[in-house]
């Protein structure tokens, strides 16, 4: 057991009990990393109910790499940190990329769209259509108004003959 506060090593509870009496704490607020299993505990009783359990002297410690005589405490713990950050920013940057995946496929999807005449990207609506070609058109109208030939004084009348006056005609 390793205190987190003061980098002490402990081999049993009560010489835990006398670091804890010298240093004025109490049961709560303490911070030991356990080196079987690698949990830290701040509360004495869940300390307790941890290690009065049988066997517990006779396990071997779980954290990769541990030797007791050479252990340190606090890296172990700088490194689980730095492991949990670099976890916390992979998720970050996962979701990073399928965020801008996401937006891409939505951007070609439009692209798609926009490629195969659907309209529903861009409103083109009746009214808007129509006020679009009169703004167009009007300007135009209005120049061959202006510019026009006078209008002829007789009616000219064009006829279009039916087919069926073809052959009555031609009987």
């Amino acid at each position: 057991m390793y205190c987190l506060w003061h980098g002490s090593k402990f081999k049993s509870i009560g010489e835990l009990a006398e670091h804890r009496k010298h240093n004025g704490e109490g049961r709560t607020g303490i911070s030991i990393l356990c080196g079987c299993c690698g949990n830290v505990f701040s509360i004495m009783e869940k300390l307790s109910a941890h290690t009065n359990t049988e066997g517990f002297h006779l396990r071997t410690s779980t954290i990769p790499g541990y030797v007791k005589t050479s252990f340190s405490a606090r890296n172990f713990i700088a490194d689980r940190r730095d492991h949990k950050d670099l976890l916390e920013a992979a998720v970050a940057a996962r979701s990073a990329a399928s965020a801008a995946r996401q937006a891409e496929a939505a951007a070609a999807v439009a692209s798609t769209r926009c490629l195969w005449g659907d309209t529903g990207f861009v409103d083109v609506s009746p009214p808007s259509l129509s006020s679009l070609v009169a703004s167009v058109v009007d300007p135009l109208f209005q120049t061959l108004v202006s510019s026009s030939p006078p209008v002829l004084s007789k009616p000219v009348h064009i006829g279009v003959r039916s087919t069926n006056d073809n052959i009555a005609t031609n009987a």
